[in-house]
C-alpha cells in the first residue's frame, strides 16, 4: 500500500511529530511505501518528497513586514499554495490513502478538499481538540470548556480565547467557521482518536461515530525492551512539559511550597509557558524544588529513572500523552488527574494514582503515599509496564491502524469524491 503521511512539521518538535515518525517507520517495516507531505523548514528530516513540500509559513516572527504576515494570516484559514503543492505531489506519487496528523494554519484543511477532489481516502489523527475548539485546548478561565464543540465556534471570539487577543481569536473563529461551512471534516473518511475522550469530542461536533477509531499511541519495540527500573530509594517526583497552568504546574508548586517533609523533592523539566518565571523563582527559594530547564528526550528518560513517580496533574483534558508511555517503559508509576484520556490510561490504585483536578490536598496525599512506600510504587510501576506491553506495542497499533485505513478506503470508494464533497457541506450542523 502507498500511504501518504501528512504533518505540517517534518522534524522532531513535540509529541505529534514523535507519533508521525513512529508511524512512518511502522508502515515501512511492514512493506508499505510511505510518501511525505509537510511544510518547508530548515530543520526538516530528509525526504525524497521534500521538493513538493508547501511553502514555509511563520506566524510568530513579528519582525517580518506587516503585509507578509497579513498574507500568511489569510493563508492560515485556507492555503491555496499548500493545496497546489499537494496536487503537484499527487500527480507524481499517487497514494492509496492519505493519513493526516496536524495540518492547521500552515497546511490548513484546504488539503482535505484536494484529497476529496481526487478521490483519495483520508484519515485524520486527533492529536488535539481543534475539531471542537478553535483554541485547541477546550479550556477557558481556569476551567474545561466545550462551548465551541457543542455550539457556535464564534464563542472563541466572544471570549477572546486565543491569547486574549481579539484579532487572533477572530482569525480562529473564521477558520473554524469556514471549515464547517465547507463541510471539511465530513469529507474525511476515518478518524484515529488516541483516546476515547478525543473521539467523543469529535462526535459531539457532528462527526459520524462509525468513522471514529480509538487507537492509543505506541512506542517502538526497541523502547519497550528496556529493563524495568527498581526505582530510587530517594523520593523524587518528576514533571516534564510546558510550564503552564493547564498542566497543573501551579498546583505542584503550591503543594511543595508547604515544605511538607512527606513529599520528597519535586523535579521539573521544560521551558516556555506563562509560569516559567514562577517555576524558576520557586526553585531558587525552595530546597525541595528543582528546575532543570529544557531537557533532551534522553535526559528526560534519565531523570525518570531517578524518580519515584511521574506527575501529570493536568487541569485540562489530556489526550494520550507520550510521556506517560515513556515512563512506563522503565516501570515508573504515574500520579495524574482524571482529565480527558488520562483515566483511560491509569487505573487508580493499580498502575498509578488518580486525583481530582486542581485539588492540591489530594495531590499531596497521593505524592506522600508513594513517597512513603517504595514497594507500592514499584508494584504499580510494574503493572503499568505490563499494561504498556498489552496496549501500546507496534503490533497492536498496526493491526488497529490497518483496520482504520481499510474502513476509510471502503467509505471513500462507496462515497466517491464528488458525493463526499456535497454530503460534507450538507451535513454540517447549522448551529455550529
Amino acid at each position: 500500500m502507498r500511504v501518504l503521511q501528512i504533518h505540517k512539521f517534518f522534524y522532531p518538535h513535540a509529541g505529534s511529530e514523535t507519533v508521525l515518525f513512529h508511524t512512518r517507520d511502522l508502515l515501512a517495516s511492514h512493506g508499505h511505501d510511505v510518501i511525505d507531505f509537510a511544510m518547508e523548514h530548515p530543520n526538516n528530516v530528509a525526504s525524497p518528497y521534500s521538493g513538493h513540500f508547501a511553502p514555509r509559513r511563520d506566524y510568530v516572527d513579528h519582525s517580518r513586514p506587516l503585509p507578509s504576515r497579513a498574507r500568511d494570516a489569510l493563508s492560515s484559514v485556507y492555503s491555496f499554495s499548500a493545496r497546489n503543492k499537494l496536487r503537484e505531489l499527487l500527480e507524481n506519487a499517487r497514494p492509496d490513502i492519505a493519513h493526516m496528523h496536524i495540518v492547521y494554519h500552515q497546511l490548513t484543511l484546504s488539503i482535505v478538499d484536494e484529497l476529496a477532489r481526487q478521490g483519495i481516502p483520508s484519515v485524520l489523527t486527533l492529536h488535539d481538540y481543534k475539531i471542537g475548539c478553535p483554541a485547541y485546548v477546550m479550556y477557558r478561565n481556569g476551567e474545561p470548556c466545550s462551548l465551541c464543540a457543542t455550539g457556535p465556534v464564534e464563542n472563541v471570539l466572544v471570549h477572546k480565547c486565543i491569547k486574549g487577543s481579539r484579532a487572533a481569536s477572530t482569525l480562529a473563529a473564521v477558520e473554524a467557521r469556514v471549515a464547517r461551512l465547507r463541510g471539511s471534516y465530513q469529507k474525511i473518511d476515518a478518524y484515529v482518536a488516541p483516546s476515547a475522550f478525543a473521539g467523543r469530542v469529535a462526535i459531539s461536533t457532528g462527526i459520524d461515530p462509525k468513522t471514529v477509531h480509538v487507537i492509543p499511541n505506541f512506542l517502538p519495540t526497541n523502547e519497550l525492551d528496556g529493563q524495568v527500573a527498581m526505582l530510587e530509594e530517594q523520593p523524587r517526583f518528576f514533571f516534564a512539559g510546558r510550564l503552564e497552568e493547564v498542566k497543573g504546574v501551579r498546583d505542584m508548586l503550591d503543594a511543595y511550597k508547604t515544605c511538607d517533609p512527606r513529599l520528597g523533592t519535586l523535579v521539573l523539566a521544560g521551558a516556555g509557558g506563562e509560569l516559567e518565571g514562577e517555576v524558576r523563582a520557586s526553585a531558587e527559594s525552595s530546597p525541595n524544588i528543582e528546575y532543570l530547564g529544557r531537557l533532551s528526550r534522553e535526559d528526560v528518560l534519565d531523570e525518570m529513572r531517578r524518580s519515584r513517580a511521574l506527575l501529570v496533574p493536568s487541569r485540562w483534558h489530556e489526550n494520550n500523552p507520550m510521556s506517560l508511555l515513556e515512563a512506563r517503559t522503565i516501570g515508573l508509576p504515574v500520579i495524574c488527574t482524571g482529565m480527558g484520556g488520562l483515566p483511560e490510561m491509569v487505573e487508580d490504585g493499580v498502575d498509578g494514582l488518580v486525583v481530582a483536578r486542581a485539588n492540591v490536598s489530594e495531590l499531596m496525599d497521593a505524592i506522600a503515599r508513594l513517597s512513603g512506600d517504595v514497594t507500592l510504587a514499584r508494584t504499580m510501576g510494574r503493572c503499568g509496564h505490563q499494561r504498556l506491553l498489552r496496549e501500546n506495542t507496534p503490533e497492536v497499533h498496526y493491526e488497529r491502524l490497518m483496520a482504520a485505513y481499510e474502513a476509510a478506503r471502503k467509505r471513500g470508494l462507496s462515497d466517491g469524491s464528488a458525493t463526499k464533497a456535497v454530503k460534507g457541506a450538507a451535513s454540517t450542523p447549522a448551529n455550529k
